[in-house]
């Protein structure tokens, strides 16, 4: 016997039926949905760090905030200030950090739950929760120690305050208690902000919400108590961090190309011209692949890109008409989501932008399917055949993922954290581990990757990020003393160590000299009574050099790609950094393959000392046949 309603004496719809359904056991529900997401998150875990990436970056100043209270000077400092008390409980434990983004990530969920449960329809509700949490490409930021998962968090909380604050049922509340809503909003929008510079957009999103029902009194108090908390926080800043700036120069994100502020700024068609590319490229490869719609991202569609375009475009339309709480999403979806388009460069695409509204423009898109289908009863059963097909197919890829995970999750159980890092990475985190261990602690130790080296041994390491040069007008000023002269001799093939102690200068650049190249050269001082022998030895073992060192000047200050190192200040750099020790690492320029071309901003330094002191190095000790990592001492 069919069901009705008994009131209407009609047969209850498909979706009467669903809601219906769902309503009585909604508590079972969640708990499932939940559960289903830790397991896949568990499944999916992987212990290591990404060494590109800005994971280190995180950590690192949260161990700076926790040893020494320094500001985070990072985009997105509170995500650090969360992980410190985490570190000074259990030290640097990437595993418990990536624990935590499991909880973020739940608790994410848990607060879009709570924010739309009986605001819409559970259908819809539970239909997008369940995608949600059996979709790799979510589920992969609940192993990651990066700030997506407290952004997320935070921006559920959001919404949750926002719909229990100002839409429904409590309108007829005293201008003091509203108040005070208000400055809650704006203290998550905060903690939103300093999570993620984006944030600032929630602030315009809420005004431009009031404005589309004529609230113009709320619109005004919810900029004023924004002010008032952004005020008091950038005060209490000040007061405690006087030194702490800003970690962007936003100045710089409508810049024609970042890397190269001098082609200018970008116009206004360039800026036009960007967010349509931004839209096409995370619209119709990245959307899309979350949708289910394609298997990878490779390609962009501007037929996709219109097609998601029109189905947000039209579940927003239809909040509007039916429901507040998810227009109000649609509208911040769409807000955080243009806020980002504008100020990106369309070459920085990266999925990470994206998946922070993902659960949004689900929840929006079937919106949207869902009122259109419900006034027509026969067909209501589209819904649950796209529902079966996407999420049989985004299943279907998510278990990929688990599948390729579970040998890196079996070894990392069995302690092996490191066995799906490259060989180049393996030897240098080992490396690192035992000169923490072995080299006295009074004793500095240089790296290029020292937020690595620091999370893997708890030890601070000194970061050389790349060899100090000097101006090249710095040159016009060297005169050689009395009684001596310069001599300019080409080094790229041999290294005259009996002229060590006469070196000034190393340059390097597309240089000549007698019409040779001689992309590594050196400038030394000598006394012009040696200059005949020292002629025939430099000609007998076939170096190339001058004595003309103002031609070379010239030529050397009009090549642009010319750099001058001076190894004496290097060295004392060292010295005074308490340098000891230095860490020549393999690390890969493409991390994906053994080319042989490796980061080599130490090797070049240590070369160039090399040069002035040919007994500074002594090897101490080396970690791995390939792709090695040798630790050096500097014997000075």
């Amino acid at each position: 016997m069919k069901k009705t309603n008994k009131k209407q004496g009609k047969t209850l719809s498909l979706f009467e039926k669903l809601d219906a359904h769902f309503d009585r056991r909604h508590r079972l529900y969640m708990i499932l949905i939940l559960l289903t997401a830790t397991v896949f998150s568990i499944l999916m875990f992987d212990p290591k760090i990404n060494m590109m990436g800005d994971e280190s970056d995180y950590i690192l100043y949260g161990y700076k905030f926790a040893k020494n209270f320094e500001f985070p000077p990072h985009r997105g400092p509170l995500y650090s200030i969360f992980l410190s008390p985490f570190i000074i409980i259990f030290g640097i434990n990437i595993t418990m950090m990536k624990i935590l983004s499991v909880i973020l990530i739940i608790a994410s969920i848990f607060f879009l739950y709570k924010a739309f449960y009986k605001r819409v329809p559970t259908t819809i509700l539970y239909a997008c929760l369940l995608l949600l949490c059996i979709n790799g490409s979510f589920l992969f930021y609940s192993s990651v120690v990066l700030s997506e998962p407290l952004f997320l968090l935070f921006q559920s909380l959001l919404i949750y305050l926002f719909c229990s604050f100002f839409i429904g049922e409590q309108q007829d509340i005293s201008f003091r208690k509203k108040t005070g809503h208000f400055f809650i909003i704006s203290i998550v929008i905060l903690l939103l902000t300093l999570t993620r510079t984006v944030g600032y957009a929630s602030i315009g999103i809420i005004v431009v919400y009031f404005l589309f029902f004529k609230q113009w009194k709320n619109a005004l108090l919810s900029v004023t108590t924004s002010v008032v908390v952004f005020g008091v926080f950038g005060l209490m800043k000040k007061l405690i961090w006087p030194a702490s700036g800003s970690a962007y120069n936003f100045k710089m994100f409508f810049t024609k190309d970042m890397y190269h502020p001098d082609k200018g700024m970008e116009d206004l068609g360039g800026i036009i011209t960007r967010v349509f590319e931004n839209i096409n490229n995370f619209l119709s490869r990245y959307v899309a692949e979350f949708l289910g719609l394609k298997s990878n991202i490779l390609t962009s569609s501007v037929f996709l890109t219109i097609v998601l375009a029109l189905l947000f475009l039209w579940g927003g339309i239809v909040a509007y008409r039916n429901n507040k709480p998810l227009f109000f999403t649609a509208l911040h979806t769409l807000g955080f989501c243009l806020a980002n388009f504008v100020v990106l460069h369309a070459t920085w695409m990266q999925e990470r932008i994206i998946i922070l509204y993902y659960p949004l423009i689900l929840i929006v898109i079937y919106t949207g399917f869902y009122y259109l289908l419900k006034p027509r009863r026969n067909i209501q059963f589209l819904f649950i055949v796209l529902f079966g097909i996407v999420f049989f197919g985004m299943l279907n890829r998510t278990m990929v993922k688990v599948k390729a995970n579970s040998v890196t999750l079996k070894m990392a159980l069995k302690g092996n954290t490191l066995y799906s890092l490259t060989p180049d990475w393996q030897n240098y985190i080992l490396m690192s581990k035992w000169a923490a261990k072995n080299i006295p602690k009074n004793e500095q130790i240089a790296v290029r990757k020292s937020g690595t080296s620091t999370i893997y041994t708890g030890r601070d390491f000194y970061s050389i990020y790349a060899v100090p040069t000097i101006p090249k007008d710095s040159l016009k000023n060297w005169k050689p003393g009395p009684g001596k002269t310069a001599i300019v001799i080409d080094l790229s093939s041999k290294n005259p160590t009996f002229l060590s102690p006469s070196l000034k200068y190393v340059t390097r650049g597309e240089l000549k000299m007698v019409g040779k190249d001689a992309h590594v050269n050196g400038i030394y001082e000598i006394n012009m009574a040696d200059i005949a022998q020292l002629s025939a030895i430099l000609e007998q073992n076939e170096l190339t050099y001058t004595l003309d060192y103002d031609k070379y000047l010239k030529d050397l200050l009009n090549e642009e790609s010319a750099i001058i190192h001076f190894p004496e200040a290097m060295l004392n750099r060292l010295k005074d950094a308490n340098v000891r020790y230095m860490i020549l690492a393999s690390l890969r320029l493409n991390p994906n393959q053994n080319t042989g071309s490796v980061i080599n901003t130490l090797h070049n330094y240590v070369s160039i000392l090399n040069l002035k002191y040919p007994d500074l190095v002594i090897e101490k000790y080396s970690v791995g046949d390939v792709e090695p990592s040798v630790l050096i001492e500097l014997n000075y």
